[in-house]
């Protein structure tokens, strides 16, 4: 009987198997990545969606009774005012992530007062 020698395809093997490791590894850190880019932006959305209630809260409180009853232009100016300028101060990283200026700041922060004040 005649014994085969395989230890030629040895290193090469080992090199294929090499390659084909390191492919899994680098997609499952890709993979892994990715998943955690998703958990970052829910956190800030979450993170700025906190600051923009607290935010109306606040302002809210701040112009008193007058926001209870019909709202005035100036009223709803300071409201807007007031709660964007908290959700400048508390949350910029927030603001940031999503590129959030005043003129995309604003509509978030108008919705969230017509919700407040229940006319949303």
């Amino acid at each position: 009987m005649h014994a085969v020698d395989f230890s030629p395809l040895l290193e090469p093997l080992l090199q294929i198997a090499g390659a084909v490791l390191a492919a899994l590894i680098g997609a499952l850190v890709t993979r892994g990545l990715a998943v955690l880019k998703i958990s970052i932006d829910a956190g800030q959305r979450e993170a700025l969606h906190q600051a923009i209630a607290r935010g109306v809260t606040l302002a809210t409180a701040k112009v008193g009774d007058v926001a209870a009853g019909r709202m005035t232009i100036e009223v709803r100016n300071q409201l807007l005012a007031e709660a964007m300028t908290y959700v400048i101060k508390t949350s910029p990283g927030a603001a940031a992530h999503f590129g959030l200026d005043a003129t995309k700041l604003g509509p978030l922060v108008e919705a969230h007062i017509a919700k407040a004040l229940g006319h949303a």
